[in-house]
């Protein structure tokens, strides 16, 4: 089985969904443009596969790491069932998928990565290290535009069981959290939708530009970390495999 099979998408599952909810210097709340300087993948002892991805943004590099399925324990898979029984994407499959489509017009589980090696941060040593890894090279230098929050999130530490848990305190990052067509500010779902002009990202703008998003819950209770749940949004657009493809070339 190739290493990228666990990511194909499905008929009958919503592809990405709009939503607008509530030394380094971080960036503020708002839509940016950048290059991407590496996208690769890399499986952790669980089984769970991640995308790795540095972007060059306003004379600063941005780098986020998102799970695109689950561990073995749960089959590998890109999808979850949500309380009420419904199929659905895994944010971070949602993430990886849709920075494919709008940056080269092709589902993840269509590239091919290529074996390269690069400086990467070793924990044993304490410096960056040469590392092989299965980088994604159509995404290499590629344009993208995104909608990027500068969040208030938990520290966390290590439990007496090994566990990370919620400290009780804060520190604050930026994430990536969605992504946007450059020529014309379109998200995946208003592509799919076929929408006449981008209204989201005007509308997330609007809203959160300059504003540190709280997403912080609070100090963990027992041994390990409350889980939190993908987040509930409005209606999606259902397309086919083969349809969203042809919308993105």
């Amino acid at each position: 089985m190739g290493l990228m099979n666990n990511l194909k998408t499905k008929k009958d599952v919503a592809t990405d969904e709009d939503r607008i909810g509530g030394g380094f210097q971080l960036l503020d709340t708002n839509l940016y443009a950048g290059t991407i300087k590496y996208a690769y993948v890399s499986v952790s002892d669980s089984g769970a596969m991640a995308l790795n991805l540095q972007v060059d943004v306003d004379g600063q590099t941005h780098s986020q790491t998102e799970y695109m399925t689950s561990g073995e324990a749960k089959g590998c898979s890109n999808t979850y069932k949500d309380q009420q029984g419904n199929e659905k994407y895994l944010p971070g499959f949602i993430f990886a998928n849709s920075l494919c489509l709008l940056a080269v017009g092709e589902e993840i589980a269509d590239l091919e990565p290529e074996e390269k090696v690069i400086n990467l941060y070793n924990r044993q040593e304490s410096k960056e290290m040469p590392t092989k890894v299965q980088m994604l090279m159509e995404l290499v230098g590629v344009d993208i535009k995104f909608l990027l929050e500068r969040q208030e999130v938990d520290k966390q530490v290590k439990n007496d069981a090994g566990s990370y848990v919620n400290s009780g305190e804060t520190r604050e990052i930026n994430k990536i959290v969605k992504f946007v067509r450059p020529r014309d500010n379109m998200t995946v779902t208003e592509i799919q939708a076929e929408a006449e002009e981008a209204i989201h990202v005007e509308k997330w703008v609007e809203k959160f530009a300059g504003e540190v998003i709280n997403r912080a819950k609070g100090a963990s209770s027992g041994s390990g970390a409350k889980s939190g749940s993908p987040a509930k949004g409005g209606k999606t657009e259902q397309t086919t495999t083969q349809s969203v493809k042809s919308l993105f070339k």
